[in-house]
C-alpha cells in the first residue's frame, strides 16, 4: 500500500512540471488577431486590419522592415515578424484569443488579471507597468493614467 501510495506521488510530482510547460506553451500573443509568433504578408495584414494610414518599408541588413500606421498606432515588421508596436486608441487589442474582447487602451489595468499566465509588475514610476509573459524576457509596458486606465500599450521583441 505504501509503495502504490509513494509511486502515485511519484508520477504525480512528475507530471504536474510538464503540464505547467505545456500550457505556457499554449499562449497565444496576439493583436487584433494578428499572431505575434506568426509571419504575414503586406496584402495579409491589409486583408486583417484594413489598409493603414501610412505604410513604410525598407530593406535592411536583417531583411524587410515595414512599419503600418493607423492614426496614432504603430506596428513595426522585420520579414513579415511583428516586433515592435505602440498603441494609443482603442481600435487595437492584445490577446483577443484568451480575453474576449482583449486588452486595450481605454480598459482598467486591472484587465491584466484575468489572463491566467503572466504577471504585471509595477515599474516605480507613476502609471507605468509592464506585463512578463512567464520567464520570457518580452515584456508590454503599460502606461496607466491616476484612475489606473491603460493609456498605452507598447511592446518590443527583446534581442
Amino acid at each position: 500500500m505504501k509503495k502504490i501510495l509513494k509511486m502515485q506521488i511519484l508520477i504525480v510530482s512528475l507530471i504536474f512540471p510538464v503540464l505547467g510547460y505545456s500550457q505556457s506553451e499554449n499562449i497565444i500573443f496576439d493583436v487584433n488577431l494578428l499572431n505575434l509568433d506568426d509571419s504575414y504578408t503586406k496584402n495579409q495584414v491589409v486583408t486583417i486590419w484594413g489598409e493603414p494610414d501610412i505604410y513604410h518599408q525598407h530593406e535592411s541588413e536583417f531583411g524587410l522592415d515595414e512599419r503600418y500606421y493607423y492614426g496614432d498606432n504603430c506596428f513595426k515588421f522585420n520579414k513579415g515578424i511583428m516586433n515592435y508596436f505602440y498603441i494609443n486608441d482603442k481600435r487595437f487589442s492584445i490577446f483577443n484569443t484568451h480575453i474576449p474582447g482583449g486588452i486595450k487602451v481605454g480598459d482598467p489595468i486591472s484587465v491584466f488579471n484575468q489572463l491566467s499566465f503572466g504577471k504585471l509588475h509595477f515599474k516605480g514610476t507613476a502609471g507605468e507597468f509592464y506585463f512578463q509573459i512567464g520567464e520570457a524576457d518580452d515584456v508590454i509596458r503599460v502606461r496607466a493614467d491616476d484612475q489606473n486606465i491603460i493609456t498605452k500599450l507598447i511592446f518590443t521583441v527583446s534581442i
